[in-house]
C-alpha cells in the first residue's frame, strides 16, 4: 500500500511538471529545468517500480 502511495506520487509529479511546461506563461522554471524535473520523476518512480519487492520486504 505505501509502495503504491509512493508511485502515484511520482507519477502525479512527472504530470505536475509536464502541466507547468504546457502552460508558458506560468512557468517557474526554464524549459530544460522543467524537462529534468519530470526525467527525474520518471527515473524515481522507474527506480519504486523496478526494484517494488525490496521495499515491500523492508516495510513489513
Amino acid at each position: 500500500m505505501l509502495i503504491d502511495c509512493i508511485l502515484e506520487r511520482q507519477a502525479r509529479n512527472a504530470r505536475f511538471w509536464a502541466e507547468f511546461r504546457a502552460e508558458a506563461a506560468t512557468v517557474p522554471a526554464t524549459p530544460e529545468q522543467l524537462a529534468d524535473r519530470i526525467e527525474w520523476s520518471r527515473r524515481e518512480h522507474a527506480f519504486v517500480a523496478t526494484h517494488r519487492e525490496v521495499f515491500d520486504r523492508a516495510l513489513t
